[in-house]
């Protein structure tokens, strides 16, 4: 029997490890600055969602605060009976796509998108627009057929994500909490088997809903990598290799911090690091120790000494989770800009239940201090209160997958002018667009512009004297609607008035002016 006063000191030391390197993580993100985070944000929809026009529009038009991937036939609009009515390819110029529409009955009509945003982000939406005399009957129709993929890609990402904190949990009971029974064993490897599957299923499920334009991302070269790592880990447990399999959970648990929104910076990278390896450890553990439990060939005092390690590294795990999690939604919400969001309200929901685990914890601690003499008829209570934990678990994995779905931006970057403005034009709407929206280099995307031999842009602040010049070069040359890009390097937080600059010929030029706000 291995000396208890040893592993106890060994689990401390680990813990401790642990712990400090947490806080170290937390003290960086409330000294770093807010990262960019690749993500595409719905600017505007044109006709309006929900508006009705008197006659058919030339083009239905999607303005985005960054380029996006989309494929052929990505935007869809179609009628109250469902009958698609487009029938020109979309057109991809900058940070819009436009569509060109045929003359239209009248009546309401349901236009949907699919794009891929630059960190595979898909955007599944959808918006109704009415021309002429359209009837409630005929919106309400149109409302109807409104459906969405977000459910199936859901499901899987929170079968995947589930079985792999589960088998990254049982290894780190086994490593660490002396959770060691045949239960355990098969509860890892079984793990590892649906995770694969699971997460090859969800690849497959965005494969068919972004095409190829998600195929290319990094998110999906990151998902097959995933699905593999865990396949072979799989293979290996069912060979009794108990050391290397548990190595390739942990690349696999790697890989779910790069891209997406924490992966764009490496502060929020590590912060989701550490949140994941203290829901596994935590959360991930947890059916293991309640089948250690319910196991009649584990010993009470094998199974009493599983719980109390269990519970010392659960109690720096919660406090991870909690305060990583805090940091890393402000983070990624630019310090919640935007208000109660639903994206702030699914972390927030995620923060209370690791609040209400640590109090419940400590009071549940009370009873591993009870005699050797009563541990038998602890066990009961102690399989609920893993119990509780399993079903922490499963909501806690399932509020996590449905962030996926949502954007940290929602409600403040594209609905506040933050790095983005319209010009109004003698003749027509110029929609301008500086991806990240922040203090230093921008990238410009200037949509809708009207045929010229040039454009520029000059950035100036109220008060400062001066202005930053930026020349546009077009994507779309000599063409009404092009599209331009160019760079531009802003120095200052705050309010900016941008002044566009076009020249139709060598002779005149024609000005146009907005106002944006740029973030750190």
């Amino acid at each position: 029997m291995p000396n208890p006063v040893f592993g106890e000191r060994t689990v401390r030391g680990r813990v401790a490890r642990l712990l400090t390197a947490a806080l170290v993580l937390w003290l960086g993100a409330l000294l770093a600055p807010a990262s960019a985070l690749a993500h595409a944000e719905l600017i505007e929809v044109s006709p309006a969602d929900g508006s009705r026009v008197e006659a058919t529009p030339a083009t239905f038009s999607i303005t985005f605060n960054e380029q996006v991937g989309l494929e052929s036939d990505a935007v869809r609009i179609v009628d109250s009976t469902g009958r698609q009515v487009d029938l020109a390819p979309e057109v991809v110029a900058g940070s819009m796509v436009t569509q060109a529409l045929p003359p239209l009955a009248d009546g309401w009509y349901l236009a949907t998108w699919t794009v891929t945003s630059a960190d595979g982000h898909i955007l599944n939406q959808a918006s109704t627009f009415g021309v002429g005399a359209a009837s409630d009957a005929s919106r309400a129709a149109a409302l109807a057929l409104r459906s969405s993929t977000a459910p199936a890609s859901w499901v899987m990402r929170f079968v995947a994500d589930l079985t792999l904190l589960v088998a990254v949990g049982a290894a780190a009971a086994w490593a660490l909490m002396s959770a060691r029974s045949q239960r355990v064993q098969r509860l890892r490897r079984g793990s590892l088997a649906i995770a694969a599957i699971a997460t090859l299923a969800w690849w497959v499920i965005e494969a068919v809903i972004g095409g190829g334009a998600w195929i290319h991302t990094e998110a999906s070269i990151i998902g097959v990598a995933r699905g593999v790592v865990l396949g072979l880990a799989a293979a290996l447990a069912t060979l009794h290799r108990h050391r290397l399999p548990t190595l390739l959970a942990a690349v696999a648990l790697v890989t779910m911090v790069v891209g997406g929104h924490p992966g764009g910076a490496l502060i929020t990278a590590l912060l989701l690091g550490a949140h994941l390896l203290a829901a596994s450890v935590w959360l991930g553990a947890a059916p293991a120790l309640l089948l250690m439990q319910r196991d009649a060939a584990v010993s009470n005092d094998e199974a009493h000494r599983a719980t109390k390690a269990f519970s010392r590294i659960a109690t720096f795990a919660i406090l991870a989770i909690f305060g990583g999690g805090v940091l890393l939604g402000a983070q990624l919400t630019d310090g919640f800009a935007g208000g109660l969001t639903l994206y702030v309200a699914i972390l927030l929901a995620k923060s209370g239940l690791a609040g209400a685990a640590l109090i419940g914890g400590a009071l549940a601690r009370r009873r591993l201090t009870t005699p050797v003499a009563t541990q038998a008829k602890q066990r009961g209570a102690l399989q609920k209160l893993f119990a509780v934990d399993v079903a922490i678990l499963m909501v806690v994995t399932g509020l996590s997958a449905a962030l996926t779905l949502g954007s940290p931006h929602e409600g403040h970057a594209a609905k506040s002018g933050v790095g983005y403005c319209t010009i109004q034009l003698p003749s027509n709407e110029v929609y301008l667009t500086l991806n990240p929206g922040r203090v230093g280099e921008n990238l410009l995307l200037l949509a809708e512009a009207p045929a010229a031999t040039s454009l520029s842009l000059e950035f100036a602040q109220p008060g400062v004297s001066g202005a930053l010049l930026s020349d546009l070069t077009s994507r779309s040359a000599g063409t009404d609607g092009a599209a331009w890009q160019g760079i531009a390097i802003l120095p200052q937080v705050g309010i900016w008035r941008v002044t566009l600059v076009i020249s139709p010929d060598r002779f005149s030029e024609v000005r146009g002016v907005c106002t944006m706000e740029i973030l750190p």
